[in-house]
């Protein structure tokens, strides 16, 4: 069973969003959904940002919106 994403200390979750297409309109409906976008990679349909987890289902919601994944932190080990 998979771990739930981790939530930062606003309760909001820090995710990728893969869109096809990504263009101004998409970013548009993303900040209109709640999204607080933090980087944006165009060539790659990739946005780096925070979403309120009550969110997710409106965003899975768009038919570009590919996948939504965890933004996995760097571990570094201890030693």
């Amino acid at each position: 069973m998979a771990a739930p994403p981790p939530l930062a200390a606003d309760g909001s979750l820090h995710v990728y969003l893969d869109c096809s297409p990504l263009g101004a309109a998409e970013l548009q409906k993303l900040q209109q959904a709640g999204v607080s976008i933090e980087r944006i990679e165009m060539a790659h349909g990739r946005v780096q940002a925070r979403v309120d987890a009550s969110a997710l289902e409106t965003l899975a919601g768009f038919s570009w919106v590919r996948a939504i994944r965890s933004v996995d932190r760097a571990v570094r080990p201890r030693g």
